[in-house]
């Protein structure tokens, strides 16, 4: 498919649709926007609210298009969904003046891919494996438990660096999967 294009190019022949962004690379943290529910920061685990979102704007067909509502976790549980990434409390309007994010309580919460996660005070060291504790903060854990979160899909993390004092000093940079 060069078609006179260089290695870092190419051309596409005919319409292309894109729904999402167009990135630079494939590794990117896989990230939803949702309502929330109470006080949030980034770097806290989330809950599942059991309440549905979806935006009302969407084209998509709404069996592809919603997503839970979250709110802070309260304790370690079932219902913990992901990692708070950005609070986006403020209306955002593209070019056109079309609003593209409406002004309330909205966030982004990581699934899955690099996070900055805020954990209670310990020394930890790459390769640990984090938790949620009761009150939102990750936590190094026991065999048991890391058995515990895979048993009930309770997302868990694997610290990559804690070089994070620049960005947030109570943080561990962290990769989290299920």
């Amino acid at each position: 498919m060069s078609n006179g294009s260089t290695k870092t190019e190419h051309s596409i022949k005919g319409n292309l649709k894109v729904y999402g962004s167009i990135t630079e690379n494939a590794s990117k943290t896989i990230t939803h926007y949702t309502q929330n529910k109470g006080d949030l920061q980034p770097g806290f685990f989330v809950e599942s609210t059991g309440k549905i979102y979806r935006d009302p704007n969407s084209k998509l067909s709404p069996y592809e298009d919603c997503i839970s509502v979250v709110r802070k976790e309260t304790e370690y549980n079932h219902n913990v969904i992901g990692v708070c990434t950005e609070i986006l409390n403020e209306e955002v309007k593209d070019c056109y003046g079309n609003i593209i994010q409406p002004g309330g309580k909205f966030l982004k919460y990581a699934t899955h891919g690099d996070v900055l996660n805020k954990c209670v005070s310990d020394t930890y060291h790459l390769g640990d494996i984090l938790i949620p504790t009761s009150g939102w903060y990750a936590k190094k854990c026991n065999n048991l438990e890391i058995i515990d979160a895979m048993t009930h899909m309770i997302p868990r993390l694997k610290v990559t660096s804690v070089e994070t004092e620049i960005i947030d000093s109570e943080t561990v940079y962290a990769f989290i999967s299920l």
